[in-house]
């Protein structure tokens, strides 16, 4: 029974990935518009979005578009929860835990992409880096960033999970 669970979640994050090749800019505005959003609201300034390029803000020289969506973050988020987790769930939860795991994963990586982009900007302001290393650089933060978020959403769906089996085994 997993493994219908599993093709469904590959086959919806192989539908994520092709709408982020091959469609058009506007399909990425369901996660470029919070992301910005929340940079918009923590750093307290505001954006302009230009159509087909994204989101700019051009006194702190940052600018949100395809590249930073975070899809890929998304995909990867998504997965990693539902081949780890759903094994653990009931077979008649499986579907409404992997809506559940989709919807977590989303706000994951709002979450985690608006601070990924606070995070560089800030850095990127008051650190200055030779021209040449500020890609690196950007690219470097990224990393790290979705790194620990991916391990802190790993661990807090292995707590979620086992403080239900918990309260489960206690009402039985």
């Amino acid at each position: 029974m997993n493994m219908f669970f599993y093709l469904l979640a590959i086959g919806i994050a192989t539908g994520i990935k092709m709408t982020y090749q091959c469609g058009d800019f506007q399909y990425l505005l369901y996660i470029l518009k919070p992301v910005t959003k929340l940079v918009e609201l923590f750093l307290g300034v505001s954006f302009q979005y230009y159509e087909g390029i994204g989101f700019i803000n051009e006194s702190l020289k940052i600018h949100i578009s395809r590249g930073c969506s975070g899809v890929n973050f998304f995909i990867m988020v998504f997965l990693m929860i539902s081949f780890s987790f759903l094994p653990k769930i009931k077979n008649k939860n499986k579907l409404s835990a992997l809506l559940i795991f989709f919807m977590s994963s989303y706000c994951i990586t709002i979450i985690s992409n608006a601070s990924r982009i606070i995070g560089a900007s800030l850095m990127m302001n008051i650190l200055t880096f030779p021209m040449r290393y500020e890609r690196l650089i950007h690219q470097s933060i990224g990393v790290v960033f979705y790194f620990v978020n991916l391990m802190i959403a790993y661990y807090l769906f292995l707590k979620i999970l086992k403080k239900g089996e918990i309260i489960h085994e206690q009402n039985l």
